[in-house]
């Protein structure tokens, strides 16, 4: 396909692996398609020498570029066309039966991959298309509630889950769409339910806890919402929350005394994941107070504390300073025997290590004082 850059994965969807391959459109955003993209495309290079059969080159002096089902199909989705959409399927009359399923099928999971709830509902309504195989993971790459409202008119099931594979996780659309307050609840609203989650003696749960999730990824408004809906807590809320805090460079004190860590290198986006994560952490500490030297139990490889966590992050200097605020105790040791020095160690945290040195050395003088 010329113009195109791809690049194939695996990936299962529904039940079935199928491969993908994503479409670079000149620098615009990416399609994913579940599996027929992968098809040889023979028959569509066939159709176009057949369309241009009575044409030759000697008396023209250029020839337009062949129009193919999958050109078409990336122009409508670029222009969110259904007359473009139209040309692309009826381009397909020459093929069979199968081929023709297929495309049309590759062509819904591209449209809604691509967020879009016009060509997706027309798919819907005018072609013969298996909604059940298209996975959580593919419907939350541009959600939105109109895109919700067309797949769920058409029986799609809110509370569907993808296989616990290593890339998709076991996780429902909820948990996909957990930083985004809004399709939260919009999607309890209309049926997601808020329990389930693997409590499991894991290294990577598939999926999680729905709170352990939101406390993640989420905001302490979601959070608060989530839980008047009876959802549960996680033994790892907090050591997620302050994981992700720590990644982001966050200062939980910010959040306690009202002036917000600010960085003019960030981007806007940016810095409201970093004010989301220091609420986050400052909210369940100190309103849900939950527990600073908590642990992880019997979860081979996992850190152990929350402070752990943070001292393996290169940013984490001002979150492991928030929790020795908090009584964490830096010399609790994961399931790996590290503590958060070795843990920093290990990690090159200089910034860390000097935290916890300060730390030591104000220790030292309060014991000698």
């Amino acid at each position: 396909m010329t113009g195109l850059a791809t690049d194939f994965s695996k990936i299962r969807c529904g039940a079935e692996e199928v491969k993908y391959l994503e479409f670079r459109y000149l620098g615009l955003l990416p399609i994913f398609c579940c599996g027929f993209l992968c098809r040889d495309h023979h028959n569509d290079s066939e159709l176009s020498a057949n369309l241009s059969s009575n044409m030759s080159s000697n008396n023209l002096p250029s020839s337009p570029a062949r129009q193919t089902p999958d050109s078409l199909l990336d122009s409508a989705i670029r222009h969110n066309s259904v007359d473009i959409l139209r040309s692309a399927i009826d381009l397909l009359q020459h093929l069979s039966t199968d081929e023709v399923e297929n495309f049309v099928q590759e062509a819904l999971a591209a449209t809604i991959y691509a967020g879009s709830a016009k060509l997706t509902e027309h798919l819907l309504k005018t072609e013969s298309v298996n909604l059940s195989s298209i996975s959580a993971s593919s419907i939350s790459a541009k959600p939105s509630v109109g895109l919700f409202e067309v797949l769920l008119a058409h029986g799609w099931d809110v509370n569907r889950a993808d296989e616990k594979t290593p890339l998709l996780k076991g996780q429902r659309i909820i948990d996909h769409a957990i930083s985004n307050e809004e399709l939260t609840r919009w999607l309890v609203e209309h049926g997601a339910r808020v329990d389930g989650g693997d409590e499991g003696n894991e290294v990577d749960p598939r999926p999680p806890p729905l709170l352990e999730t939101c406390a993640a990824h989420g905001s302490v408004s979601t959070l608060r919402f989530l839980c008047a809906q009876g959802a549960r807590p996680g033994r790892r809320m907090l050591h997620r929350a302050i994981l992700r805090a720590a990644q982001v460079g966050a200062d939980p004190e910010s959040a306690m005394n009202g002036t917000f860590s600010s960085n003019d290198e960030y981007e806007p986006e940016t810095e409201l994941r970093v004010r989301e994560s220091e609420r986050m952490a400052s909210y369940l500490v100190n309103e849900l107070e939950l527990d600073v030297n908590a642990s992880e139990p019997d979860i081979p490889w996992h850190f152990g504390t929350p402070i752990n966590h943070a001292a393996a992050q290169k940013d984490g200097a001002k979150v492991v300073r928030w929790l020795l605020g908090k009584g964490a105790d830096p010399k609790k040791k994961g399931e790996v025997g590290m503590d958060a020095e070795a843990f920093a160690k290990a990690h090159l945290c200089n910034e860390v290590l000097e935290v916890l040195k300060q730390w030591r050395e104000e220790k030292m003088k309060e014991r000698a004082g």
